[in-house]
């Protein structure tokens, strides 16, 4: 049997669907596969009704508007968990804490730590844990597969990190700069694609569920509802005469026109198929759109980068999508034309460094 260790139970999309996308993957390999549910504190406040954990003026404003939509609320809360008890293979139905991880450890082969931002240790990966990198004892093999580490020019705890990544058999990344970095800090290391990008088109449509929209709209996909990049989404629904949709509550959409619908993992993949335009600033909006080949911007703000979503478009020649969030769309110039030999190819590699990790394991 072998474990993985991951951001399963966020109630955001990438975390969700990048948990199932490598637990069916793992399992199409030939092994069994249970992902731990472990569920830092942090991760349960976060994604709560009332954030009681930080109490910055966003997070106070966040509080309201989820209390001004509670009902809202739950209603997408209950179809995330939906999600999570029935399309994930879990370790147990209880919550369980580092120690309790630590305990259970040992019966598996092999555990898989990956993917998403489990490696990031900035202050704004509130749900960060030295649980990630298995730091307790632990006799089994250590395969990482494709976790972000953020911004590698700046690395608290690096001395640390390093120690920990460096017990591991495997060790693969989702971005190149981490890869580079690991690699100039003697680490033997992968870049391999997320998960998400492991499974195709028609293997994500069989888990969609249904979402009845009645009329033409742009799917506008931020975790946290950056207001500029909803603006353009905005502006790009004036130009077209579309509404356009948010699954995401957030306080930065007061006042934008903005439409928020209810939408669980399975509900999303259906919002992004059935779009007619997808605006995003997020790496998984990113992945969704490409893979559905839907017409879509990755939007960045003035100044800004993002390691993630560069890689990924560079490598599949789909670099035009990214714009500033100040520019206007001209939605003629962003029809998805995706390369899927390349995909196939980065598809096959991920798959094969994914194999011999797993190679042996009973």
């Amino acid at each position: 049997m072998t474990g993985t260790l991951t951001f399963h139970a966020p109630h955001n999309y990438g975390s969700s669907l990048q948990s199932y996308a490598l637990q069916q993957k793992i399992m199409q390999l030939g092994y069994k596969n249970e992902i731990i549910n472990f569920r830092p504190h942090a991760q349960k406040t976060m994604y709560s009704l009332i954030d009681c954990e930080r109490l910055a003026p966003g997070t106070i404003l966040k509080n309201i508007d989820n209390l001004i939509h509670c009902r809202k609320f739950l209603k997408r809360k209950a179809m995330f968990e939906k999600f999570i008890a029935q399309k994930l293979k879990k370790s147990d139905e209880t919550w369980l804490d580092m120690k309790q991880t630590e305990e259970r450890a040992e019966k598996y082969s092999a555990i898989i730590c990956g993917s998403d931002q489990i490696w990031n240790r900035g202050e704004t990966t509130r749900d960060r844990s030295w649980a990630y990198y298995l730091d307790f004892p632990y006799n089994g093999r250590r395969i990482s597969y494709a976790p972000s580490m953020g911004n590698t020019s700046e690395m608290p705890e690096e001395d640390k990190q390093l120690e920990l990544i460096g017990k591991f058999d495997f060790v693969s990344v989702r971005e190149k700069p981490a890869c580079d970095y690991l690699k100039s800090r003697g680490i033997n290391c992968t870049q391999v694609l997320d998960p998400t990008l492991l499974l195709d088109k028609e293997e994500w449509m069989k888990i969609e569920e249904k979402i009845l929209v009645n009329e033409p709209y742009i799917l506008f996909y931020s975790i946290n509802c950056n207001r500029q990049a909803a603006l353009q989404a905005v502006e790009l629904g004036k130009m077209l005469g579309l509404k356009v949709l948010c699954p995401v509550l957030h306080p930065r959409l007061w006042g934008t026109g903005i439409q928020f619908i209810e939408a669980g993992p399975g509900e999303f993949l259906s919002l992004v198929h059935h779009a007619k335009f997808v605006c995003t600033n997020s790496f998984h909006g990113t992945v969704f759109s490409l893979l559905y080949e839907k017409p879509f911007v990755s939007t960045l703000n003035a100044g800004h980068k993002d390691d993630r979503r560069t890689s990924l478009l560079n490598a599949l020649n789909l670099e035009k999508h990214i714009i500033e969030s100040n520019e206007v769309i001209d939605p003629e110039k962003f029809n998805c034309e995706l390369d899927k030999t390349k995909l196939k190819q980065l598809r096959a590699a991920s798959e094969e460094f994914l194999s011999k990790a797993l190679e042996g394991i009973s």
